[in-house]
């Protein structure tokens, strides 16, 4: 429409800066999350998403990680509870109650694979990487921080664990990446605030 417009990552990425509070300091990494959601998203939006076969792609991987790595399934609601629990009881799940506790639960994570798009970016905020699964053009916002992301009919078990274990190998680098992207981004918002607010 003949009107510069600026692609900034979400704005759910800089809330880094407000989580990083609630942290007195970063607890020692330990855990694998995962955050899993019945059509690995919110909704298939008649794509026809075979439920079952993502149920199969995550108990897969879920076989493969745990050899190597503890696991936490992060839930949001109790409905993310109640599939984590039928997925694999075994496997301990966290829902937060609070944004103090979800900052200190992410704190602990070493990454993740997560089919709810702001459960990366809120990770991602904290310099966590993960690996995101979807099923629409949301996956764009992950996209724009920089983190891996495939379209569930197209996310293998095996695709998902190599992505995966690439971002564990380069979770230092890919820490300070995330770090400085979220100061930048913070910039920029910041910016353009101010040059549209005048006093």
């Amino acid at each position: 429409i003949g009107t510069p417009c600026q692609l900034i990552p979400d704005t759910g990425f800089v809330a880094g800066e407000a989580l990083s509070e609630f942290v007195s300091h970063r607890d020692e990494q330990q855990y694998v999350v995962i955050n899993y959601q019945r059509y690995g998203a919110n909704e298939d939006w008649g794509q026809n998403v075979d439920p079952m076969v993502w149920r199969h792609t995550i108990k897969t991987l879920i076989e493969k990680i745990r050899r190597r790595y503890h696991i936490v399934f992060l839930c949001h609601n109790d409905r993310e509870l109640k599939l984590a629990k039928e997925l694999d009881d075994s496997v301990p799940r966290y829902q937060p109650e609070s944004l103090r506790g979800y900052a200190q639960f992410l704190s602990g994570a070493i990454a993740g694979i997560c089919s709810r798009i702001h459960a990366a970016v809120a990770m991602a905020s904290l310099g966590v990487p993960s690996v995101v699964v979807g099923t629409d053009s949301r996956l764009g916002t992950v996209q724009a921080i920089g983190l891996r992301c495939f379209f569930v009919k197209e996310a293998s078990a095996e695709l998902i664990e190599d992505t995966f274990q690439s971002l564990i190998d380069d979770r230092g680098m890919e820490h300070e990446r995330l770090m400085a992207l979220r100061k930048e981004t913070l910039k920029r918002y910041v910016g353009l605030v101010r040059d549209e607010v005048h006093f």
